[in-house]
């Protein structure tokens, strides 16, 4: 008992989705671990750790999905019927292989396994947004918010899925619910920000962006903002963003999606592609996106971008 309840604090630490919420989540799993080694949903927490530290920028994607996949097989070795792992598993079939169909039926089986398991819906309708099936995705995602009101991310999940389906009014009014439970939580920020800028009142999609920054920072969201300064036409700054961003590479790993981010509010398609390619060679998260996120449509028009996308769509056949 002492260990499930490590295993439940670090999933409460981890659905905060700040750095230090994911730190302080990895070392719930580890002292769970260390009470009981067979507690397999701690094994599952640790696989989602790794997972959010390749997405979040903090270490390799690549390496981050294989120790995911590592502590994945480790649960399910545990337990052959966990739900959590299952998640996690088709996380890394989508982030690593970029196989939709696989990761769709991991996480068919984990919606069987709990029909009441809100993450098991909610990240169900992330695969369902990234390949265009908005509707589906709203009734999963709303499903999890009803399973779990209080979560922050299924709350601003209901926003982002407006968004990507082009419902902007509808985005903006359900990222007030998100407000409502934490006012300054960084995904609804980014959110307001995009659904400005698609809006096309940038001063306001600006003024969002740096809170958003303010509130969390990491490279992603530097880049959304860098985006942003670029299309509303301060290009010093979107430069400056760029600067830092590029600088903070000699020190660590820093996701090749914030800069391209920042080339596209600039218009510069090529660069942007040039940091899409690195970005492909490490695996990042954010490429499951590419289809459907709007601030890369310029780049539709591109072969590289098209080629790009074929690239990921047949990945785990080759």
């Amino acid at each position: 008992m002492d260990a499930y309840a490590l295993y439940l604090q670090g999933r409460h630490h981890w659905d905060l989705r700040t750095e230090e919420g994911i730190q302080r989540a990895g070392e719930c799993y580890h002292k769970a671990i260390e009470i009981d080694p067979n507690c397999a949903p701690a094994y599952a927490g640790l696989a989602d750790f790794y997972i959010s530290l390749g997405f979040w920028s903090v270490m390799v994607p690549r390496d981050a999905w294989a120790k995911s996949h590592e502590y994945a097989i480790r649960a399910l070795k545990l337990d052959p019927h966990l739900p959590e792992a299952e998640i996690a598993l088709a996380k890394y079939t989508l982030f690593n292989d970029w196989d939709w169909t696989i990761a769709e039926q991991g996480l068919l089986r984990a919606i069987e396994i709990d029909p009441q398991l809100s993450i098991a819906h909610f990240n169900y309708a992330i695969l369902l947004l990234q390949t265009s099936r908005f509707e589906s995705a709203l009734v999963e995602m709303r499903t999890a918010r009803e399973l779990d009101p209080l979560s922050l991310t299924i709350s601003a999940g209901v926003a982002w899925s407006h968004y990507y389906s082009k419902r902007l009014d509808h985005a903006a009014a359900e990222i007030k619910h998100t407000f409502d439970l934490k006012p300054d939580y960084f995904e609804a920020l980014a959110c307001m920000g995009l659904i400005e800028a698609e809006n096309k009142r940038f001063p306001e999609a600006v003024s969002w962006l740096e809170r958003a920054a303010a509130s969390r920072g990491g490279a992603l969201v530097d880049g959304f903002l860098g985006y942003v300064y670029g299309l509303n036409g301060q290009r010093d700054d979107a430069q400056r963003v760029l600067a830092s961003i590029l600088a903070a590479k000699s020190k660590r790993y820093v996701t090749p999606i914030a800069p391209a981010l920042v080339h596209l509010g600039l218009a510069d398609y090529e660069s942007a592609m040039d940091c899409l390619d690195e970005a492909y060679e490490v695996r990042e998260a954010f490429l499951a996106y590419a289809k459907v996120f709007p601030p890369f449509r310029p780049l539709r028009a591109f072969p590289r971008f098209r080629s790009l996308l074929t690239s990921t769509a047949t990945i785990s056949s080759s």
